[in-house]
This record gives C-alpha cells, sequence and structure tokens, in this order.
C-alpha cells in the first residue's frame, strides 16, 4: 500500500501542468464533432485544396460526407471493416474519412510514398477489406492487393481505372468531386 502510494506521488510530481485550463473534449466521434456547428457555418469554406485553391464548403461537406458513406455501405462497408486510404492529402481524403468513420468503419492512412511492399503490408496489417486511392497510385494499389486476400475492392476517382468507382461507392451521381 506504501508502495503503491509513493509511485503515484512521484507520477504526480513528474506532472507538467499549463497555465490554462484543461480542454473539454466532448463525448462524441470525431465526424460528430467536426459536423456538429456545419449548418451554421454553412457557405464558408471547410476545407481548401492547397495547391488547387478547391473549396468545400461546410454545407457540401456534410452531403459528401452522408453520400459517400451511403455509397460505402451500398459496397458492403459496415462497423468493423477497415478503410484503407492510399491518396495525397486531397479533400476527397476528408470526405472518405469522415464517411467511413461515420459508419463505425476503422481507417488506415496510407504514406503515399509507401512502396508497393510497404502499401501490401499495411494492408495486411490492418485487415483492410476497401482501399481508396487516386490514379496515380492505382497501379501499385493493384499490384499491393494481388497479396492481401482482404482487401476486397479498390476505388478511385472516376477518371481513374479500378475494380469500381467512387462514383458506384456514392449513392447520388456527380456527388464526388472532379
Amino acid at each position: 500500500m506504501v508502495a503503491d502510494t509513493t509511485k503515484t506521488s512521484a507520477l504526480a510530481a513528474n506532472i507538467i501542468r499549463c497555465q490554462y485550463p484543461d480542454v473539454d473534449i466532448p463525448e462524441v466521434s470525431l465526424t460528430e464533432f467536426v459536423l456538429a456547428k456545419a449548418a451554421e457555418r454553412g457557405d464558408k469554406p471547410a476545407i481548401i485544396d492547397g495547391p488547387s485553391g478547391r473549396t468545400v464548403t461546410y454545407v457540401q461537406l456534410v452531403s459528401l460526407v452522408r453520400r459517400v458513406a451511403a455509397g460505402l455501405a451500398a459496397h458492403g462497408f459496415e462497423k468493423g471493416n477497415v478503410l484503407g486510404i492510399y491518396s495525397p492529402n486531397v479533400p476527397e481524403y476528408a470526405v472518405a474519412f469522415h464517411a467511413a468513420a461515420s459508419l463505425g468503419g476503422t481507417l488506415t492512412t496510407v504514406n503515399p510514398l509507401y512502396t508497393v511492399r510497404e502499401l501490401a503490408q499495411q494492408l495486411t496489417d490492418c485487415g483492410a477489406k476497401y482501399l481508396l486511392t487516386v490514379p496515380p497510385f492505382i497501379d501499385n494499389a493493384r499490384q499491393a492487393t494481388e497479396s492481401v486476400s482482404s482487401v476486397r475492392e479498390i476505388s478511385g476517382p472516376p477518371s481513374g481505372p479500378a475494380r469500381s468507382s467512387p462514383r458506384s461507392m456514392i449513392s447520388t451521381p456527380g456527388a464526388w468531386p472532379t
């Protein structure tokens, strides 16, 4: 008992406290938190793609997340499934992330500089069932998934070849920005 008290006191003595109050972390999912005030933010930019300047507003983000989630669900994605996102940072990355998370899915974000071997290893380690990518990475994605039996489907933007396209993963035509 004395040892436990001494250990606790020693740990407490090593905690560094900030001068500001602790941050309140609400008991909601990340997606619920991010989209909670989307309606009041309306047409304000939620995501701005730096290189292109393309903007997704809060209203658009909510709509896209819901539509992509519906499309993923239509393809069999469900709570507990793993979606791999093998893409640079583009607005669709956040849409796919929140769509899968809203369905109770797990996400594995893959470094876009990974080799085929590294991609295959990550997909194997996490048991990914779906992989979302972009046209420049589709060849690596296909090669990597040849050795990963858990991946059921590879998707990419409508312009890129894949087993199916994100348009087929979205319940409403034209939902995926191009």
